[in-house]
């Protein structure tokens, strides 16, 4: 997806110059946290999956482990199952662990004295450990600044423009941990080597969250010095791994995200940020799909109202507390004075636009790409403008649009051309109401053939240009939505009153197969009858008064 060469990613650049690619940021600090999280013992891991798999499945030792939660006067909270997959979901069962810690001793000690098996023993001992216990704090401690991070990033808001801050601030913060304050603090971070151990911290000048230095403080350093050193080693590789894996993933120099802030609501009516960015022109010049680096006019009308918004603060009645969003919106809807910058900030923090300015958007593709990718009978790509007509327009959808002016005309009369054949097509079918194709049945006699040969007809033959809907214009500056809706109710009353005759006739159809069967079991029926009354008469006695016998008389032996 996102590979250097031969990617879904290197093919976008290729394709739309100009264009920004980005990675997911929540993936990302993810992927940062579990590859940190191996330089901790395994132990630790194992450790939340066997507490979980011995009480899982078993009612009886959960209702042990509540009475001992009970006598501890802790809350009957179950205990989590770890992830296999997402490292950051294991803070919440760290935090339920650490919470039953006392829970689980107790209940483990009882039933590695009497049970004796091995699982159970082994729990015990990583119970009673400290430094595990250490380890988990650490974890309580650290985790929460990944998974902080990635919800915040999940918001439904637009927090792109505080993106590059929020990196910067979790970036130090884990080297402020275990390397040298006055280095971090003078020294760009984009320059920062989290590898350089001559800026190291010592062992007990390293910050691991107020928990772990209250359970190793009820250590003997002498008794515990092995342990301490590598305990001390593992938190310190996990904090320079975490830093490595960000700055390998995030570039710290990036001149997009980096200018951004200034489009913040603080920033935005801020007079001190002035002194510091009192242009825009550094933030324009880097996003040329949105306005053209040649268009020195509205470059200058967006740095012009950008300098004067602070003092229309209290005129607009704009606040700072509003999203990055509805805070430029409002800026828009105030009038004309700031339309051109709204609309900027729009496009570069939210990538939307107000479709009633059209001196923002641009496309400086080349003259070759004007034509990439197919097109049906060769016809131009509609240009930006002519994309959508609405009062809320998602903008950068324009990647391969043509530059502004060229293939209009030519597009808009195919788009006029198609819809006014569409319409005329639809009124001629309109005529068939309903009520007069359920009329119009044919015979149940020659039904299955007529139909079979229609769909044999309607599959060789080629499709009526006329019927075609518009594909690929639908979206042109003379589109009128009413028309369409009018016209797409159309096709679907059609269609309806289609597979109504369709369904009149097969049930025409079943029904005088019925007829015919009950006629044919009822002539059947009567042909039994006549026989059985035949077969009746011959198998039946003569009598004695008979006429028979008064001609010829008794029957003799002979002529039995």
């Amino acid at each position: 997806m996102m590979g250097a060469h031969n990617s879904v990613a290197s093919r976008f650049r290729e394709q739309c110059p100009g264009i920004f690619v980005m990675k997911c940021v929540c993936h990302s600090a993810h992927l940062c946290a579990s590859e940190a999280c191996k330089a901790l013992p395994r132990r630790c891991e194992d450790l939340a999956r066997e507490i979980f798999n011995h009480f899982k499945c078993s009612s009886k030792r959960q209702s042990e482990l509540v009475q001992f939660q009970e006598f501890l006067n802790l809350k009957p909270h179950k205990i989590l199952h770890p992830s296999q997959t997402r490292w950051l979901s294991l803070v919440a069962v760290v935090v339920r662990l650490l919470e039953q810690w006392e829970a689980l001793k107790m209940y483990f000690t009882d039933i590695w004295f009497s049970e004796k098996v091995v699982p159970a023993e082994l729990i015990f001992h990583d119970l009673h450990n400290p430094f595990i216990k250490s380890y988990y704090l650490f974890l309580e401690w650290i985790l929460p600044k990944f998974t902080n991070f990635n919800t915040y990033f999940q918001s439904d808001k637009t927090v792109i423009t505080v993106l590059h801050e929020k990196l910067c601030m979790l970036y130090r913060e884990l080297l402020l941990s275990f390397m040298e304050r006055e280095y971090i603090m003078k020294t760009a971070l984009e320059s920062v080597d989290p590898f350089r151990q001559d800026r190291y911290l010592s062992d007990s000048e390293m910050y691991l969250g107020l928990g772990v230095r209250k359970e190793l403080d009820k250590l003997n350093p002498n008794e515990h010095k092995s342990h301490l050193k590598e305990f001390y080693k593992r938190c310190r590789d996990f904090l320079v791994i975490a830093c490595a894996e960000i700055k390998k993933r995030y570039d710290f120099k990036d001149n997009v995200i980096s200018k951004l802030c200034c489009l913040t609501p603080e920033n935005a009516i801020s007079n001190s940020f002035r002194k510091s960015t009192p242009s825009l022109y550094s933030l324009i010049v880097e996003l040329p799909l949105i306005v053209s680096p040649h268009d020195c006019s509205v470059i200058q009308k967006i740095d012009d109202q950008w300098r004067i918004l602070p003092a229309f603060k209290d005129i607009l009645q704009i606040d700072e507390i509003l999203s990055v969003d509805n805070f430029w919106v409002k800026v828009l809807q105030s009038g004309d004075n700031f339309s051109e910058l709204a609309n900027f900030a729009l496009c570069a923090a939210t990538n939307c636009q107000d479709p009633a300015c059209n001196a923002v958007l641009y496309d400086p593709l080349p003259a070759p790409m004007k034509n990439v990718g197919p097109t049906p009978a060769n016809v131009p790509l509609p240009t930006r403008d002519d994309c959508f007509t609405g009062s809320e327009i998602p903008s950068r959808s324009r990647s391969l649009c043509t530059p502004e002016g060229e293939g209009t005309e030519r597009t808009e009369d195919l788009h006029k051309t198609t819809l006014k054949k569409s319409s005329s097509s639809s009124a001629r079918k309109s005529t068939t109401s309903y009520a007069d194709a359920v009329k119009a049945k044919p015979s149940s006699s020659h039904s299955k053939s007529s139909r079979s040969k229609a769909s044999k007809e309607n599959a060789r033959a080629p499709a009526d240009p006329e019927k075609v809907t518009p594909v690929g214009v639908a979206g042109l500056s003379s589109f009128d939505p009413t028309t369409f809706s009018a016209g797409l109710l159309q096709q679907v009353g059609e269609m309806v009153g289609s597979l109504g005759t369709r369904f009149e006739q097969m049930f025409a159809q079943l029904s005088s197969t019925i007829n015919q069967s009950g006629q044919s079991l009822q002539d059947l029926s009567n042909r039994v009858r006549e026989h059985n009354d035949r077969f009746a008469g011959l198998t039946q006695a003569p009598q004695a008064n008979s006429p028979v016998w008064q001609v010829t008389g008794p029957p003799t032996a002979t002529s039995l």
